[in-house]
């Protein structure tokens, strides 16, 4: 080993910690991953889609990435009411509602892929019979197109790449599969003496196996091939790394990045190297993944990765016959290939000081003193908090769409709402106990509902005339915790609408000195991803979300949208009301998947925390107090670039500016309204009433 490889193994150890490779990023990735697995499988579940799970997998939720690698987010979504078995015996337990299908391994498919024959064709969906093939024994082969005619997703926004279906906005690949819950009979595991490693192949081998609607590309009969796909075993693998083997994984990337997909493109891909690093992590004792030993461990990738291409053939870790290079490399490619990796070895990996990749080089180089000190886009903490940032807010995002599907459902019959709600909350109690991100996400979701169930009992007591009652009150309160302020201004909001006006003005106070409000990171799952992020200006979350858990993020620097539901019109503030009436009938008649939240009355939190700063200190009779809020309300209602849902906003403050006797004002608010969201917008009843209101006036004078 070089003399100098220790002391720049811990430079670059500390180097890849700036960028976001340190343990804290590496489990808060992996712990947010599994949040939002739990949260898109329970939306599914609630949903048309009962059968489908979801299944979180790649660099983003093993944390093997880093910013600038601009990893994709891998998506699997299993139909469960598909039965893959891998022996026809197994087909005497099956569930008769299934369809049931058998994996075929033998010499008629390449390794690494299987045939599937349905079984209970008598039983079966038409529709699958439609897409089948006899083969010259008889057998009723699935073809795997059957699963891109069944993706609902490719449509806008959405490319087909090979069996996924690409976002091309968000860098989510979308593959739907079938899982086998029995460990493919192909797969081998190498003769291992590690305990701790052997208990993890127990748990591979009960974790099963996808197959991936994909032939081998060498075959005459691709469309009737699957790939078998061993994405939850490699998942294990992968979250039992410790940070140092992690490091050393994403450097072997960052090296073929930077050295050899500018001379041959992507012929050696971040899963090559995976299952070449596989065999390092497996057979390599724990003793030397230290970080005075990193580069040593890297070269001993770049030599192991060399030895495969020098033999052509870079075996499946799980499945070996399978030859990951096959059809991938001609001769001559090969030949450059391999001067690359050996040019690398003769140099002692100097390619490492010529990543670009979130300037890792230039960064290992001020750390060597071997550079003057550079203009770095990001510093230390920077790259953390945004890297925290993103995968917070994603896991918000999906918490709040998940609540929004929940209202749709709840919704859906008008007159047995509390009943839909109490079977919503027993279904979330009855929730698989053990999986800790499942109850956590369960837990988020049961305050979000919280505050809407005790609404609605509070617009039930309103509507009979009846004080409120305690259970009101308890869920309202309960449903406070939910994030940062919603839960809290549906409160004031049943304060309000039961004249409890000093009430009211007190928990807006004690809202003020405990958050910083006009710094709390809105999150909502209402509109595209460009409008959630803020039009363009990225996050809100200040430097020391490094230190805190998800659950308290939430609660503190996260602000979701104050929804209403209809059943809850008598503690909706009147000027809000004429959200639940933005579309016309026609604009309901072709209204698109993912608008339902249009159904609802919908504002973000910060000018509704103004508008009801306004109103309270109106019937207080605190004039300066009510012209200050007025003052507050306009600059967010204008200025905020972080607003999502400002065309509410805005008519809500028309409607202030029209208490005030300020017409032009309000007419000014309603056409800016209509600026940011032509369609689906009340602005148009607010124009003609005071269109209306205004002639009246004239002709009474």
């Amino acid at each position: 080993m070089q003399t100098y490889f220790p002391d720049v193994s811990i430079h670059l150890s500390n180097v890849l910690d700036e960028v976001g490779l340190d343990e804290g990023t590496l489990n808060t990735r992996r712990r947010t991953s599994s949040l939002q697995e739990s949260a898109v499988t329970l939306q599914l579940e609630q949903g048309n889609s009962k059968s489908m799970r979801c299944h979180y997998f790649g660099s983003r939720t093993e944390g093997t990435t880093i910013p600038g690698l601009n990893s994709d987010l891998d998506v699997v979504l299993s139909d469960n009411h598909v039965n893959i078995i891998q022996n026809i015996d197994e087909s005497v337990e099956c569930d008769e509602e299934k369809v049931s299908m058998l994996m075929i391994q033998d010499d008629s498919v390449p390794p690494g892929y299987c045939r599937l024959q349905v079984l209970n064709c008598d039983t079966v969906d038409q529709y699958y019979l439609e897409k089948c093939t006899f083969d010259n024994k008889g057998k009723r082969l699935l073809e795997n197109v059957i699963i891109h005619h069944m993706d609902i997703n490719c449509k806008e926004g959405f490319v087909r790449n090979g069996p996924a279906t690409t976002n091309t906005r968000s860098n989510i690949d979308r593959v739907s599969a079938f899982l086998c819950r029995s460990w493919s009979y192909k797969a081998i595991f190498p003769a291992v003496y590690n305990i701790w490693i052997k208990e993890m192949f127990r748990d591979i081998i009960q974790s099963g196996c996808f197959v991936v609607p994909t032939g081998h590309c060498l075959s005459e009969d691709e469309k009737l091939e699957w790939r078998i796909s061993t994405s939850f075993a490699e998942r294990i693998l992968m979250r039992n790394m410790n940070v140092i083997q992690i490091k050393c994984f994403v450097m072997l990337k960052l090296i073929i990045k930077a050295s050899i997909e500018p001379l041959l493109g992507k012929c050696v891909t971040s899963f090559h190297c995976k299952n070449v690093f596989f065999v390092l992590f497996v057979h390599l004792p724990l003793t030397i993944w230290k970080n005075e030993n990193l580069i040593f461990c890297i070269k001993l990738g770049i030599n192991l990765l060399q030895w495969f291409i020098r033999c052509n053939n870079i075996p499946h870790y799980f499945l070996p016959s399978n030859n990951l290079l096959a059809g991938r490399l001609n001769r001559k490619s090969r030949q450059r290939l391999l001067q690359i990796l050996d040019d690398m070895v003769r140099t002692n990996i100097r390619v490492i000081l010529e990543i670009r990749t979130d300037s890792v080089g230039d960064r290992l180089l001020q750390r060597l003193n071997c550079l003057p000190a550079r203009h770095i886009k990001y510093t230390n903490v920077s790259v953390k908090t945004e890297i925290f940032s993103e995968v917070l807010w994603f896991t918000f995002y999906l918490i709040h769409s998940n609540f929004l599907k929940m209202l749709k459902f709840i919704m859906s019959d008008q007159y047995s709402v509390i009943t839909n709600i109490r079977r919503f909350l027993l279904k979330l109690l009855n929730v698989k106990k053990g999986n800790e991100s499942v109850e956590a996400v369960v837990k988020m979701l049961s305050t979000c509902l919280d505050t809407t169930t005790g609404s609605v009992i509070a617009s039930m007591n309103i509507s009979e005339s009846q004080p409120l009652n305690g259970l009101a009150y308890k869920y309202l309160e309960s449903g406070i915790e939910s994030d940062a302020m919603s839960g809290r201004l549906k409160l004031i909001c049943v304060y309000l609408c039961t004249e409890k006006y000093e009430k009211a003005s007190k928990m807006l106070q004690s809202i003020e000195e405990k958050y910083e409000i006009n710094t709390l990171q809105p999150v909502c799952s209402c509109l595209n991803n460009v409008k959630l992020r803020g039009r363009g200006q990225g996050f809100r979350f200040p430097v020391d979300i490094l230190f805190h858990t998800v659950e308290w993020c939430l609660a503190n620097l996260v602000s979701f949208p104050v929804v209403f539901t209809r059943a809850e019109i008598n503690c909706v503030p009147h000027a809000l009301r004429h959200e639940f009436y933005r579309c016309t009938e026609e604009e309901l008649q072709c209204l698109d998947e993912g608008k339902e939240w249009t159904k609802f009355a919908i504002i973000d939190p910060l000018p509704l925390f103004h508008f009801l700063q306004y109103m309270t200190n109106k019937q207080l009779q605190n004039g300066p107090a009510q012209q200050m809020a007025l003052e507050n309300f306009t600059h967010t209602a204008f200025r905020d670039k972080y607003l999502i849902h400002a065309d509410a906003a805005l008519n809500v403050l028309g409607q202030c500016m029209e208490l005030e006797g300020r017409y032009q004002d309000a007419f000014g608010c309603y056409i800016e309204s209509l600026n940011e969201r032509p369609t689906h917008n009340s602005a148009k009843w607010h124009i003609s009433i005071l269109i209306w209101k205004t002639i009246h006036e004239k002709f009474e004078r």
